[in-house]
């Protein structure tokens, strides 16, 4: 459940300075290695509860909410809605488009990785004759999964 990866990503990068105000006391730690002790030392309901509560904080902080909103969480009652977007707060990573930026191109090798369009709008094009359809945010774009390896868009 918890994202380890051995890469860098922007979300790895510390997005402000602490420092302390009057004395203070702190433990450095390893995500990974905490991640790692509990998932081998926790019951599994004590693990589940971990897991969530990682996962309530990391929503908290979430900025992009407004993904509740979409069409495929419309007929969800709103407490499933958060409990299916909460993970989304700790495994994706924002991506900064400009007016001529390119997501992705036809043709392009999905490798299993899917959007979420968070604000503004995306262009699609479709086709030989470039088919132009405007995808408004909030809006899931990309790979969907299936059972066979190449999946579609």
């Amino acid at each position: 459940m918890f994202p380890i990866s051995s890469t860098t990503k922007t979300a790895d990068i510390r997005s402000a300075t602490v420092r302390a105000k009057g004395a203070a006391v702190g433990v450095q730690f390893y995500w990974q290695d905490l991640y790692i002790g509990t998932s081998t030392s926790l019951s599994p309901e004590a693990l589940k509860a971990f897991q969530t509560a990682i996962e309530a904080q990391a929503w908290e902080r979430f900025e992009y909410k407004e993904i509740m909103g979409l069409p495929l969480l419309a007929s969800l009652p709103d407490p499933l809605k958060e409990k299916v977007c909460r993970p989304l707060s700790t495994i994706t990573e924002a991506i900064q488009l400009n007016e001529v930026d390119t997501l992705f191109n036809q043709g392009a090798l999905c490798q299993s990785m899917g959007y979420l369009i968070v604000q503004g709008k995306v262009k699609l094009l479709r086709g030989e004759h470039k088919q132009d359809i405007d995808i408004n945010a909030p809006n899931i774009l990309g790979i969907f999964p299936n059972k066979s390896e190449k999946g579609t868009e």
